[in-house]
Parts: structure tokens; C-alpha cells; sequence
């Protein structure tokens, strides 16, 4: 506890009791719903499995994620660099964007010996170099790890190739996030194909991250410590919905991805809309394309991913392209009337290709007037999710913390298995190709079966 003294926070078992005082003044009473008993559609199980790995995560690992919060925090004090090399995805950047809604500013990406200093910190759960693992080993450099699948960290890491197995974050850790990841990384096994679909390391590390981050912010507040965030969000208000900077977020952040996750269940009729728009374009000999501005957000978490479809292509402002009327496109978006997206939704819809979407309707919870990507698009889901942060802290002019990312990435699981129902009524029981990791000793040669037998085939 001596390494919280120089903040000026409530402790945290007071600021416990605080929620306990408040659940304790709650009512008993008898349950408002009731459970008919009726089975999940094999993809709703994604988010529900999601959804169990972090309520552990946040069972187990609350502590040293607040510990992680305060030790960032007073690094950022002392003048120390704070470094992110943390699995989003499918990369480390799908968060890191340029104009990142809700994203403080205090974090660099990756890790560059050259440029580290004792006195920084790093967040980490992908692998470094080999350089910036000699580098950890002589620099005074605070380390908070976590397992990836790309490691010789994660459960069965056996599993992976042998220059993969000693790449191990944990060796240098000063606080460990156990999150129960596998070196397999997809959890859902389709009866027929031996890799199972849907990674994730995206949306359970992503809630991790926000957990940590939502507190970093947070502390900051308290001492008074300033805290740049990006986005075009309008400068708050005396009146905004301010947190109590006494409690910590974590859980409260997890509270509200968990009833955010919960509701794609209300859009799953529009996501089996998009399924078969795709296996439509598929079975007509057409390419479904997923496309974000970004080529490392929803582009890059929708192609060539462990535990994905081999039939995805993608598409990203950085890229030339050339359609066809026989192909589709997804479109993730972070915001409903990006006018990057826009210029891109033109050239989608004069190629006279299907068009579909992912992602945030409103801004601040209000769609906005005049043009807006869901607004053109055939079919759309999304609703769950506002363009912007959670939370107001006091001092920062922005809300932190959005939960775009997450639920994205949610929905495009949830959609891939709906794609996977979809071809498999259609065709007589024919299953699509899903990858396998790179990292595993086997991967390599099952994914050139797997594109072999989708190029034959279009899935």
C-alpha cells in the first residue's frame, strides 16, 4: 500500500464500502424476468462466452488492474513515458487510430528501445522484439503483462512454433493480468471443421485495457494531472454527467459493455440479413469485402485472422480497389458520418455492390442530421454502442473510454457464424474455411488448404 501514498485517493477499501452501502440500501424482491429455458443461437454464444472470460477477468484480476491504474498514473507523474503493445485484435493498433473517439493521449504505441528510459512503463500482452526484450532486462522498466495467443505466455503454448514458445512477456512482469487466453485464441468449434471460429483476444483484452485505462484517467483527475483526448466530441459542459472520481471505474466499465454486448441479440435479425447477403455474393460468384478507414481496425480483425473466414477480403482508405455488381461490402465505422467513410459509401454504391454496415448510429445519443453511413446502407447493426466515451472525469474536457471497439468486434463473430449457418443450409452442409494462427507449429500448412479449397470453391 506504500506505493499509493502519493496520491491523494480515498482508500480503496473505503471507496469498497461505498458500494456495498449502496447495494445494501437496495430492495429484495422477487426476479422481474423469467428464464423460458429457450437455447442461444449458436453465434449469441460468442458474446456470452466473451462476456464469462472477462466477469472472471474482473473476479480475479480487479486488484492488480487497479494497482496497474495507479502505477501508470504515478509514472505519468514523475515525467515517464507510457507504452502500449497490447493485443487489440488482430494487431496492437485496432484502438490506436488517429482521432480515436474517447482515447487519452498520455500512450505510446509499441515499444522502441532506443527511445525507452528508465523511469517509463509498459502495458504489454503481444510479443517485442528480441531487442526490446535485452532492452527490458537493463533499463528500470515497470511492466504490467498479459498472456496473447501469440506467445509462449498463453495456455497450451506448446502448441505454438518453437522461436514463438520463449517469447514470454510474463518473465519481466511486475504485475501479471491472468485472462485465461489459449494459444488456439477461437472458442466456437463448428462440427466438420477442425478450427473453431471466433478469436478473443480482441474484445476480452480491449475490456481489459478500458478497465485499466478508465482508472488511469481517473487518478490523473485527482491529482490534478492534465489528460488530453481525442476525438471532435464538444468540449464538456457544468452540467455533464461527471463520475465520482472517489470510486474506482473498472467495474463500472465492464457493467456497461456487458448490457452492450447483451443487446446484439436485438439487432440479430439484421446481422442474419448481412449473413445472407454475403453467401448470396459468395454463391454468385462475388467477393465480400470488410472495409474501415483504418486498414488495422475492422478490416484488419475481419481478414486473415485466427479463427476467421478465409473467404474475407478487405478494403481501407490506404488501398486502391476495383469491384464489381456481384460483390458486397461491410462497412465498419466508428462514427455515423465519418466523411472519409462517406467518400468511400459514393464509390461502394456507383460500383453498384451490396452494401451493409457495423457500428455507432449517434453521437452523444443522437443521430446526427444529414448524411450518415447507416442512413445508405441496405442493412445496418450497431445501435448498442455511442460514437463517443463513457465516462466525464472531472478536468478532462472530453468523456473517456468508448466501447465502439468492442462491440464491433462482437458483431463481426456474431455475423461470421451466421455466415457459416448460412452456407451450410445452403449448399446441403458444406462448412467455410476458418484459419488457424500463424503461431502454432501446424497453422501454415492447414491455411494453404483452407485458401486452397476457397479459391476452388468462393468459401
Amino acid at each position: 500500500m506504500k506505493r499509493r501514498d502519493a496520491f491523494k485517493l480515498v482508500p480503496v477499501s473505503l471507496a469498497g464500502m461505498v458500494g456495498l452501502a449502496e447495494h445494501a440500501s437496495a430492495i429484495e424482491s422477487m426476479p422481474r424476468t423469467v428464464d423460458r429455458g429457450e437455447p442461444l443461437p449458436v453465434s449469441l454464444e460468442y458474446p456470452r462466452i466473451i462476456m464469462n472470460m472477462a466477469k472472471w477477468v474482473k473476479e480475479n484480476q480487479s486488484d492488480n488492474m487497479l494497482e496497474a491504474a495507479y502505477e501508470i498514473a504515478r509514472r505519468l507523474k514523475k515525467g515517464g513515458q507510457f507504452w502500449i503493445n497490447w493485443d487489440q485484435g488482430h494487431s496492437t493498433r485496432g484502438e490506436m487510430f488517429a482521432g480515436r473517439h474517447g482515447m487519452p493521449e498520455f500512450m505510446k504505441h509499441g515499444y522502441i528501445p532506443a527511445e525507452s528510459r528508465d523511469g517509463d512503463i509498459l502495458m504489454v500482452s503481444r510479443i517485442l522484439s528480441k531487442e526490446g526484450y535485452e532492452d527490458l532486462k537493463k533499463k528500470d522498466i515497470f511492466v504490467i503483462a498479459a498472456p496473447s495467443p501469440w506467445s509462449g505466455d498463453a495456455h497450451g503454448f506448446r502448441n505454438v512454433r518453437e522461436d514463438i514458445q520463449p517469447l514470454k512477456n510474463g518473465d519481466f512482469a511486475d504485475i501479471w493480468l491472468e485472462n485465461n487466453i489459449t494459444s488456439i485464441g477461437a472458442i466456437l468449434n463448428v462440427p466438420g471443421m477442425p478450427a473453431p471460429i471466433g478469436p478473443v483476444s480482441g474484445p476480452l483484452c480491449l475490456i481489459m485495457m478500458w478497465m485499466v485505462l478508465a482508472d488511469v484517467c481517473r487518478i490523473c483527475s485527482i491529482e490534478d494531472m492534465d489528460v488530453s483526448v481525442m476525438g471532435d466530441e464538444p468540449k464538456l459542459k457544468d452540467n455533464a454527467k461527471w463520475i465520482n472520481t472517489r470510486r474506482p471505474l473498472a467495474e463500472d466499465y465492464y457493467d456497461i459493455v456487458e448490457r452492450e454486448l447483451g443487446l446484439i441479440g436485438a439487432e440479430l435479425g439484421d446481422i442474419r440479413k448481412m449473413a445472407k447477403m454475403a453467401v448470396d455474393t459468395m454463391l454468385d460468384g462475388g467477393t465480400v469485402y470488410h472495409y474501415s478507414r483504418y486498414r488495422e481496425t475492422y478490416r484488419g480483425e475481419a481478414t486473415g485472422r485466427r479463427g476467421g473466414l478465409a473467404l474475407a477480403r478487405g478494403l481501407s482508405d490506404d488501398e486502391e480497389y476495383k469491384l464489381t455488381k456481384k460483390d458486397c461490402v461491410i462497412m465498419g465505422v466508428f462514427q455515423p458520418d465519418d466523411p472519409v467513410d462517406l467518400k468511400h459509401l459514393d464509390k461502394f454504391k456507383k460500383a453498384g455492390v451490396k452494401l451493409a454496415s457495423i457500428g455507432p448510429i449517434t453521437r452523444d445519443f443522437s443521430i446526427p442530421d444529414g448524411r450518415c453511413v447507416h442512413k445508405e446502407t441496405e442493412v445496418h447493426a450497431g445501435g448498442m454502442s455511442d460514437t463517443y466515451g463513457l465516462f466525464a472525469i472531472p478536468g478532462i474536457d472530453k468523456k473517456v473510454c468508448p466501447t465502439t471497439g468492442i462491440s464491433m468486434i462482437a458483431m463481426h463473430w456474431v455475423l461470421s457464424i451466421e455466415i457459416i449457418d448460412e452456407i451450410k443450409a445452403r449448399t446441403g452442409g458444406n462448412i467455410p474455411g476458418v484459419h488457424y494462427s500463424g503461431a502454432l507449429k501446424w497453422g501454415t500448412d492447414f491455411n494453404r488448404r483452407v485458401r486452397a479449397m476457397q479459391q476452388e470453391r468462393g468459401y
